[in-house]
């Protein structure tokens, strides 16, 4: 078996429907609190195979490959929040996503997923209610994120004195940056969020 990337994924299953949403975490809950897995697997009892398991999936027909590395439940307003934290196989594992708006249907479920391997940044959170970040400039030792074009040009000049001009010509200005300083620690990419169903 090959060795993946592993992609971190975040959940935000928003509901009015209260006792949808405790119904949610209480089957991460009950499955994190068990004394054995729902299925064997080398993630553990949080295998998302198990959660899947855990709705009334086949965790043999839907691609499952990963954990659930925390989950939280908070009410915000009106609405009630089930966070979802995931560690996955190269992206997200988005039948897993498909389940859990079949077996709760009130819950809109918003994500964001990142990989930087291969520079994945994506999520289905287009007015970013929930993930506003829309930037993502990564490097040896630096990883910050943006919700604006504008701040990754103020944080580069603040930072690295690279001044902008042409927001659409940054990659090429980021390129030639790595090029002219390659034992610095910026030597980065710049990750635009892109939206994705």
């Amino acid at each position: 078996m090959i060795m993946p990337n592993w992609c971190s994924v975040t959940y935000a299953c928003i509901t009015k429907d209260e006792k949808e949403a405790k119904k949610l975490y209480n089957a991460i809950y009950s499955m994190d609190k068990s004394r054995n897995p729902l299925a064997e697997s080398d993630f553990g009892k949080l295998w998302l195979g198990c959660f899947v398991k855990q709705l009334g999936g086949d965790e043999g027909k839907i691609r499952c490959r990963g954990e659930i590395t925390d989950y939280s439940i908070e009410t915000i307003n009106d609405e009630h929040i089930v966070k979802i934290h995931q560690e996955t196989a190269w992206v997200e594992q988005e039948e897993v996503r498909f389940l859990i708006r079949r077996t709760f249907p009130s819950m809109e479920v918003l994500f964001i997923e990142e990989e930087p391997g291969c520079e994945a940044f994506c999520t289905n959170d287009s007015v970013g209610r929930f993930f506003p970040e829309r930037y993502l400039l990564d490097g040896n030792e630096v990883f910050e994120y943006f919700e604006t074009i504008d701040q990754v040009v103020a944080w580069l000049k603040k930072n690295k004195d690279i001044d902008i001009t042409d927001t659409d010509k940054i990659d090429k200005i980021l390129d030639s940056y790595n090029e002219e300083h390659e034992d610095d620690e910026l030597q980065s990419f710049l990750s635009r969020m892109y939206d994705k169903d």
